[in-house]
């Protein structure tokens, strides 16, 4: 409509076929977050393996951050500040923003990168175009160690990304800190996505100040 309006008044084309046309609403869908006691299976995972320190460390950096799957594949070495224990990330519009990282996940970097003999940039290289892990195949294995520890519905890496939110703000974390920690382009987005942490908090004032609420 945008489109055909910017025609229309730039004299490109007279007919406009979509003047006074209603844009279209589209619903707000409510996001669920995975429970604790998968996402804890999901942490546990490999927990005894050397092999899989890679994905360990990319299912805690999910679950500890909030951060999207394409800012995880491609974090670089030079951008890891351990000492700090920060991490920056390159979000949505090339907009940068520094993360804070739990000493656990602090130490389970450390452990992953003294297995590392490669000169790759990139945290979890790969020999794609990209020069680093590919989405499509984290979607890939995150499906089939749900099946393994028999998790459904199926957890994504998008998924962890509600949990962190979820968690936090369910425990009292300011929702424009979370805001920033996501790299949301306002707090509103925020607050319309996990509209419903607040659940539990609506239903007590309710059952308090409702005038039916003490009727038997």
């Amino acid at each position: 409509k945008s489109f055909f309006n910017f025609l229309e008044e730039q004299g490109l084309w007279l007919d406009n076929p979509v003047k006074g046309m209603k844009l279209m609403k589209i619903a707000k869908v409510i996001r669920q977050a995975p429970n604790k006691e998968d996402v804890d299976k999901l942490l546990g995972a490999w927990k005894k393996s050397k092999r899989r320190l890679k994905e360990r460390l990319l299912i805690a950096l999910l679950v500890d951050t909030g951060m999207r799957i394409t800012e995880a594949c491609s974090i670089q070495k030079q951008n890891m500040f351990i000492d700090n224990q920060e991490i920056k990330v390159t979000g949505k519009g090339k907009k940068e923003r520094i993360l804070p990282i739990s000493p656990s996940v602090v130490d389970l970097l450390k452990k992953y990168l003294a297995t590392q003999t490669n000169d790759s940039i990139y945290l979890f290289p790969s020999n794609n175009h990209n020069g680093y892990q590919d989405k499509g195949l984290i979607d890939k294995t995150f499906r089939r160690l749900c099946i393994r520890l028999h998790i459904k519905p199926t957890i994504t890496p998008h998924g962890l990304r509600h949990y962190f939110a979820t968690y936090a703000l369910k425990n009292g974390a300011k929702l424009e800190v979370i805001s920033r920690i996501l790299g949301h382009a306002s707090v509103g987005i925020t607050g319309d996505v996990y509209r419903t942490v607040k659940q539990d908090e609506i239903r007590d004032e309710h059952s308090r100040f409702s005038p039916l609420a003490n009727n038997v």
